[in-house]
Formats: structure tokens, sequence, C-alpha cells
């Protein structure tokens, strides 16, 4: 009887902190590809079409707010998450020529929000809760322009600008929650999306499709 008493205490208190809203702070290891095709129609013929790729590794900090859950089906329950994420650090290289740096920093913001569809697993010592959430992906990458190594720079290209990344995105992941905190390591990839840029060199440049991959580390507490 004491067992069942325990057990049902444990599961209520469980489904209440489950119910609770969170916010909190974290890191993500960023990896965003951009793929263009740029045509010049001054080049000598057989260099008049080019295929640059942009690889940005950025460092990025976080803050997030999650909503309780929302919509509860059995065991699956949905809550929304916003983030925003500014960069630490990181560099641009291109490697349509050779995987040479073309900027050794810059400036990006990002912007994210999703819905978490989860289902909550209770423990006896803690909460675990293995969770997808499908997410709109907004990313400002600003390339400084500065510590262009020299293959680069003997094709006087202007590498400092400015691309748009706009992606539909999943993220897997795990939450585990101790008393009122919650520990997220989370998974994120791109889906679809598009790019734009006011990179500025002789000829045409469009977008042919980004990319990016990502491991988020958050920690939060419960309001």
């Amino acid at each position: 009887m004491k067992r069942l008493v325990f057990l049902s205490t444990f599961l209520l208190v469980s489904s209440i902190s489950f119910a609770q809203s969170h916010f909190g702070a974290g890191v993500g290891f960023y990896t965003y590809a951009t793929y263009w095709y740029w045509y010049n129609s001054s080049a000598p013929s057989g260099l008049r079409e080019r295929y640059p790729i942009h690889v940005f590794n950025r460092t990025q900090a976080m803050v997030y707010y999650e909503t309780p859950s929302i919509i509860s089906l059995g065991p699956v329950k949905t809550s929304l998450r916003a983030e925003f994420l500014y960069g630490l650090g990181g560099g641009t290289k291109g490697d349509w020529i050779t995987n040479a740096t073309i900027s050794d920093g810059g400036t990006t913001l990002s912007g994210v929000a999703g819905i978490k569809i989860s289902a909550p697993i209770p423990l006896p010592t803690f909460g675990l809760t293995p969770y997808v959430t499908p997410m709109f992906h907004y990313s400002l990458l600003n390339s400084n322009g500065q510590g262009v190594s020299s293959t680069y720079s003997a094709f006087r290209y202007n590498y400092e600008w400015d691309e748009n990344m706009y992606a539909f995105a999943l993220g897997f992941g795990t939450e585990f929650r101790i008393l009122s905190f919650v520990i997220n390591p989370e998974y994120r990839f791109f889906v679809a999306g598009g790019t734009g840029t006011d990179w500025s060199v002789t000829g045409s440049v469009s977008d042919t499709g980004p990319s990016f991959g990502a491991f988020v580390l958050m920690v939060g507490v419960s309001l």
C-alpha cells in the first residue's frame, strides 16, 4: 500500500513538474554552409562559371524560454520554445578552391522558434524526456573579411559581407530534469530553406541552397 501511495504521489508530482515552463541558457556549436552559383561573363572562357561554397564554424551563446505543455495526447506532450543566439567566435572558409580561410571572424545572430514534442519517462530519481523539435531557424552570418588566406587574396574578392539563412530544421534531444533544473543536449540539422547575401563580386551570384548541423547544450530552471 505504501508503495502504491508513493508511486501515485511521485507520478502526480512528476506530471505537475513536466507541465511547468522553464527558461535558461546554453551554447551551440554550429557549422553552416552556403552554396552559390557565380557567373561572370567578363572572365576568360572556362572561368565564367563557379560554384563557391562558404563554410561558417560558429560557437553561439543562447538564451531560451519554453512554455508549459499546451497539448497532451496520452504520454505525448507539446510545448513551444523560443531562442536567441549570439556568436562568440568562429571563422569562415571557402572550399571551392581550397579549404582556406576567407574570414577569421564576424557577427552571428540567430533566432529560433519551435514546437517541442516530447514523451516524459518518470524515473525514481530524475525525469527523462526524449523529444523532437521541428523549428524555424533564422541566422545572420557576417564575415569580417580579415585573416584572408593568400589563396583568396590573390583573387581580390570582397570577403566582408552578410548572408541571411532561413531554414526549417529538426532537433533531436533528451531532457534530464532534477528537481527544478533541466538539462537538454540536442542535435539539430537543416531540412529545407534558402539564403540571401550582399556579397559583392563582378558578375551575378545566386543561391543554390544552404545546410547546417549543430550540437546544442541547454541548462534551465523551472518557473
